[in-house]
């Protein structure tokens, strides 16, 4: 019998192993029958967006980023009505999906967003990579390596770019509400771990990883008063050079004596860098942190899999929304106030897998010994 382990089975391992014992493909595997909260569609629909870019410049697809998304979210709201439907036995008043149309368009307004800002040739021309592919699953054998047989290190790479001189880097497309720390990023359990899945896997060794993050707020036009004048409020979330279009628009000079101290915040903010929507750090790996990482990973494996003690851990904030955000929460209250937890499994939840799972299985290993033999075997990833 084959086990999995990825990176996300392994955070919530160490986060609750209540959580994980009801979620781990390894273990109950239980997967609620609604599709995920809207935080988590907005995330996949962004990469679908990515995806559909990067084969479509590398000549593999002929549709486009927008309108991947807008596809994507076509069959998550289906999926939703669906869900509706088996939970109450009718269709969903159009006031039960508002609150999801409405975050749908923020989500295709924010992809729009992100590709306006930096073009759909080459997104990453900024910091002077392309992508060599995007959404890329992963499954490598380390039985030997843990002593577990049938083990296997599940995944999926964001994407895979390379730079001018030909080196290799993750990049980890994310959306956020707050600005990650670069130290985080830099010994992120996930990004490092997938550092070394990649060169586990082809024996080639990734450089660094680039965080690509979009920040779930969008770009406002600049503000008008009553009067229909733009006002000069410089808390204002726009753009030095949409405030400037506005201007010239009106007939005003950027001279103009009123708008001096916004258009002086908005020009140094654009020529430091704007992380107001957009955010992007780089960085390196190095050997102690990859050999530190591989020795945790195996240690954390190996306790997995020797039968461990289940308890919860509940967060500071809690486990609702508002907390943790746990998608098994639920069945964790109903347990714990003598509730019927068998009805509530039969009602909301089945056994099932999950993407990553599903995309590796039957997949086998490629050897390759440059970007060209890179490029061509992950031609076929989907």
């Amino acid at each position: 019998m084959e086990k999995y382990f990825s990176v996300s089975d392994i955070q919530t391992f160490l986060a609750c192993r209540t959580k994980w014992d009801l979620s781990s493909p390894n273990r109950q595997s239980l997967r609620h029958r609604a599709t995920p909260r809207m935080y988590l569609t907005q995330g996949s629909a962004l990469h679908a967006a990515i995806e559909a870019q990067e084969r479509s410049s590398a000549g593999y697809a002929t549709i486009g980023p927008y309108e991947a998304a807008e596809d994507f979210l076509k069959q998550e709201r289906l999926a939703r009505v669906e869900q509706i439907k088996r939970t109450t036995g009718f269709e969903p008043w159009g006031t039960e999906m508002a609150e999801w149309d409405e975050k749908a368009e923020f989500t295709l307004a924010l992809i729009k967003q992100y590709f306006d800002h930096y073009g759909t040739n080459n997104p990453l021309a900024d910091q002077g990579m392309e992508y060599i592919a995007t959404e890329v699953p992963f499954k490598i054998d380390i039985s030997e390596m843990t002593g577990i047989p049938g083990a296997f290190f599940v995944g999926t790479w964001d994407g895979i770019a390379k730079d001018a001189q030909d080196n290799l880097w993750l990049v980890e497309n994310k959306t956020y509400q707050t600005k990650p720390d670069l130290k985080d990023l830099q010994v992120h359990f996930q990004t490092t771990g997938y550092a070394v899945a990649w060169q586990m896997l082809t024996g080639i060794p990734l450089v660094g990883a680039l965080y690509n993050g979009v920040a779930k707020k969008l770009i406002a036009p600049p503000r008008r008063l009553k009067d229909g004048s733009l006002s000069a409020d410089k808390r204002q979330q726009t753009t030095y050079d949409l405030f400037v279009a506005e201007m010239k628009r009106d007939g005003l000079s950027i001279h103009h004596p009123k708008y001096q101290d916004i258009l002086a915040k908005l020009k140094g903010i654009k020529d430091q860098g704007d992380d107001r929507f957009f955010y992007r750090e780089s960085f390196y790996f190095n050997e102690a942190q990859v050999e530190n990482w591989t020795r945790e990973f195996v240690d954390i494996v190996r306790e997995m899999d020797n039968d461990p003690k289940i308890y919860r851990t509940v967060s500071f904030k809690g486990c609702g929304p508002q907390g943790a955000d746990c998608w098994w929460q639920d069945i964790c209250f109903a347990k714990h106030t003598g509730q019927d937890v068998d009805l509530l499994l039969e009602q909301k939840y089945e056994v099932g897998s999950y993407g990553t799972i599903e995309r590796v299985d039957g997949v086998s290993a490629v050897n390759v010994s440059s970007i060209a033999e890179l490029r061509e075997a992950l031609r076929y990833h989907v």
